[in-house]
């Protein structure tokens, strides 16, 4: 088996990859959901059930 090298790459050093006529199309957001207030598919529903329910305990 041979050495397997992982190269983690900014957005600037995409220009050293592609060619000049080369372009990337990305429809993508790599930092939507990576804060706090930006929960993604089914945290949504865990968050907001999980805040009802603390609120409601709270209450009682």
């Amino acid at each position: 088996m041979g050495q397997v090298a992982i190269e983690i790459l900014s957005d600037a050093d995409l220009n050293a990859i592609l060619t000049p006529d080369e372009h990337l199309l990305w429809t993508g957001r790599p930092a939507y959901g990576r804060r706090l207030f930006q929960p993604t598919g089914a945290e949504r529903t865990y968050l907001s059930s999980m805040t009802v329910g603390a609120l409601v305990m709270w209450s009682t």
